[in-house]
């Protein structure tokens, strides 16, 4: 079988419709989640990227083999770019699986377009390739154990690394695959909502989804690859994902990660498949990643609920509680008996279904969310976590709150940001910082000692930016970041107040020594609230429900707010102004607070899979729906099994 139709249409398409620029992406707003404007922005997209500069003596494919894919489907490939195809495919350097996965794609999608000695030269260096059944993250094995399926299947009597055939080793990659996509419909994924690798993640899956030559094995990706965006598309609003976020690495590349333009490797991916909040022109040309081209050819399309919940096409408000699965978890479905044993060291973490928790409210002008981080000093991902963050609506570039407390890179500084202050990096999980969250306000508390118990402990695998020491003596201080273009801010006696357009953003401290302060970090500002024992209450409203931002201080101002326990229990009460009391009391013995809601405490043990009004994924079943229709994956047995259905006057139907 020559798979090759998502190619025919893609070439199709560009010679009916011209491609155009500005007025193009400006015209898909009116019906932004259509099939019809999902091939207009998927048209923008490849114009682009096929304009893109290419650098033809790197040795790393990298960030060449996409922008040569979006070139030979837009018919401007020329011969340099075709043969630089196998000379890429020599590089086996640290992260080559980014190009053996493109080149997986390339030639499944292109390989009519390629001179026969070019297909050839390319077979000889990739059953070289060392690597298909190695190691590494997430998307690193997605990748990886993709290409290999692709590959092996096209050259089945070749030997490949490790001297098994190409049929030996793409039935290793789809077992893999079928593990792997059992895994996450039962437990979650540990590389969850990364900014930068929720892309990566997808992209390797869509080329098996469409390319791979059994039915049975596109039924397997694909079920991966919606799991994925539907994920996606439930925590995504307003031109962002809410957080908390993992692999947020932007802030160590010397950038705000935490804005819509920090976030267009996957929410390029958003944009392209429902349209997104934000201006349409400056997304699309954010395409700097070596993903958003595998995306553009795909013919991929998700389920319009799909589409339909992230552009949010629903009923807001909602809420969304979800559970990570641990590295470990997620390392005992990779293994295999040519190149790669699960890890066992401590860094990893036990097998947990629950690793990380997280609670989001989203509401039509902001959403926010909070996360509960299980105690594991040794996760590097924790090191580009952000465990809090509010967005909002507004025209401005930065529309982000952030709280948190500078950790892990008080002694360790990027060449990024050689010129800023340790208090200026809010990037990561501090192992002091502890939260509760409900709907739209949320407490935070921070117990923070003068000498580090982890002070000098080091990560043992990871790249440099993943294993600074602790600091022996942290910041007694933590810190709410915020943009400097906000509308307007007041100090008043019951707190910090910010207003952006019609939405209200309201900051308590637990201690009355917090300031406004300047920031490094290009176009934010900081409010800090020192002390050992310190934190503050974020709440945020809108005009529709508050009225005027007067009297949304005074309602803030109405709730108690009762800190006489803090200092002898470490505890805190809130009664925020919809009348929910939420309580924590620091936990010395765990990251996980004593908390409750409304006097139920977190039950962390048996916190949801997921579970909103248009999510829920409970024993190895994913159920989506709009609002009015939806989609059932239900992947207990070997195979995921797809069933539609109407929903009944807007009420979600649990799975069966």
């Amino acid at each position: 079988m020559k798979p090759v139709l998502y190619i025919s249409v893609a070439v199709l398409l560009y010679t009916v419709v011209s491609v155009a620029d500005q007025s193009e992406a400006q015209s898909v707003a009116f019906d932004q989640v259509s099939q019809h404007a999902v091939e207009q922005r998927r048209r923008l997209l490849l114009s682009k990227c096929a304009r893109h500069k290419l650098d033809l003596k790197a040795k790393s494919p990298k960030l060449q083999y996409p922008y040569i894919l979006a070139r030979l489907v837009t018919g401007k490939a020329d011969k340099e770019c075709i043969e630089y195809l196998p000379r890429g495919a020599r590089y086996h350097g640290k992260d080559s699986m980014f190009g053996i996965s493109s080149l997986a794609r390339i030639l499944a999608a292109c390989e009519e377009q390629l001179p026969e000695e070019v297909v050839e030269d390319i077979r000889k260096q990739v059953v070289q390739y060392p690597d298909f059944l190695s190691g590494g993250t997430e998307n690193h094995r997605a990748m990886k154990r993709a290409a290999g399926l692709i590959f092996g299947e096209r050259w089945p009597d070749d030997i490949f690394h490790h001297g098994i055939s190409g049929r030996e080793l793409a039935d290793v990659c789809r077992k893999f695959a079928r593990d792997y996509g059992h895994g996450i419909y039962a437990s979650s994924m540990h590389e969850y909502l990364s900014p930068v690798y929720h892309a990566a993640n997808t992209a390797p899956w869509m080329t098996v989804a469409e390319y791979a030559q059994d039915e049975e094995t596109r039924l397997l990706a694909r079920a991966i690859v919606d799991w994925m965006m539907a994920d996606l598309a439930l925590n995504c609003h307003l031109g962002s994902i809410i957080p908390p976020l993992n692999r947020c690495k932007a802030q160590l590349k010397g950038y705000p990660g935490h804005s819509r333009l920090g976030l267009a490797q996957t929410m390029s991916t958003a944009w392209l498949y429902w349209g997104i909040d934000v201006d349409d022109i400056a997304v699309s040309a954010s395409i700097d990643s070596a993903s958003v081209p595998l995306h553009a050819q795909s013919g991929y399309l998700p389920h319009s609920v799909i589409r339909n919940l992230g552009a949010k096409r629903v009923a807001l408000p909602y809420t969304v509680r979800q559970s990570r699965a641990s590295k470990g978890r997620m390392e005992a479905v990779a293994a295999n008996a040519y190149g790669y044993q699960a890890r066992t060291e401590s860094e990893d973490g036990a097998p947990e279904d629950r690793y990380n928790l997280r609670s989001v409210y989203l509401d039509r002008d902001y959403a926010l969310g909070a996360g509960y981080f299980r105690e594991n000093i040794f996760d590097p991902f924790y090191r580009t976590s952000i465990p809090f963050g509010a967005v909002w609506r507004s025209g401005d570039e930065y529309a982000r709150l952030v709280v948190g407390h500078p950790y892990w890179y008080v002694n360790y500084k990027p060449k990024a940001w050689e010129e800023s202050s340790p208090e200026d990096m809010w990037s990561g999980m501090s192992p002091f910082q502890q939260m509760v969250h409900c709907e739209n306000a949320a407490v935070f508390l921070f117990n923070i000692p003068a000498v580090d118990p982890y002070k000098g402990t080091r990560l043992r695998w990871g790249p440099s930016w993943a294993r600074p020491a602790p600091a022996e003596h942290p910041l007694q201080s933590c810190f709410a970041y915020y943009p400097e273009s906000i509308d307007e801010k007041i100090r008043a006696a019951d707190g910090f107040f910010l207003r952006e357009g019609d939405v209200y953003i309201a900051l308590r401290p637990l201690s009355g020594e917090a300031e406004w302060s300047g920031c490094a970090v290009r176009g934010y500002a900081r409010i800090d609230m020192p002390g050992a024992l310190t934190g503050c209450v974020v709440e945020l409203g809108n005009r529709p429900e508050y009225g005027s931002f007067k009297k949304f201080q005074e309602r803030v101002a109405a709730a108690k707010l009762d800190t006489t326990a803090l200092a002898s229990e470490k505890k805190v009460v809130y009664r925020s102004t919809r009348g929910h009391r939420l309580e924590i009391k620091y936990n010395e013995h765990g990251w996980m607070p004593r908390a409750a809601v409304d006097g139920k405490p977190l039950d962390y043990e048996h916190w949801p899979i997921c579970e909103s009004p248009y999510m829920v994924c409970r024993g190895s079943v994913l159920e989506v729906n709009d609002g009015k229709q939806g989609l059932t994956i239900n992947w207990k047995g070997d195979v995921p099994v797809y069933t539609e259905y109407k929903t009944v006057g807007g009420i979600h139907r649990a799975p069966r």
